[in-house]
C-alpha cells in the first residue's frame, strides 16, 4: 500500500513542479519518499515503491531548483 501512494504523490509532483506554487507541495513529496522507503521494505509492491521514490525525489530537485531561480529573479528585481 505504502509503494501505491508514494507512486501516486511522486507522479503528481512531477507533474505540478512546472506551476508556480510547487514549493508548496514540497512537504507532501518528502512524506511521499519515507513512505517509498517504507514500502520497499515489503516484497509486494516494490517496485511501485523504488519508482515512487525516484519520482519523488526528480519532483523535489525541480522544486529546489524552481523557488531557486524564482528566488534570485525576486532579490534582483527581475520577478515582474
Amino acid at each position: 500500500m505504502y509503494g501505491k501512494i508514494n507512486y501516486v504523490t511522486g507522479f503528481r509532483d512531477c507533474r505540478i513542479t512546472c506551476l508556480a506554487h510547487s514549493i508548496v507541495w514540497s512537504p507532501i513529496t518528502i512524506v511521499g519518499v519515507v513512505l517509498g522507503i517504507k514500502g520497499m521494505a515489503k516484497p509486494e509492491g516494490k517496485g511501485m515503491a523504488i519508482a515512487g521514490v525516484v519520482l519523488c525525489i526528480i519532483g523535489l530537485v525541480l522544486t529546489i531548483i524552481n523557488a531557486s531561480i524564482g528566488a534570485h529573479l525576486g532579490a534582483t528585481g527581475q520577478l515582474f
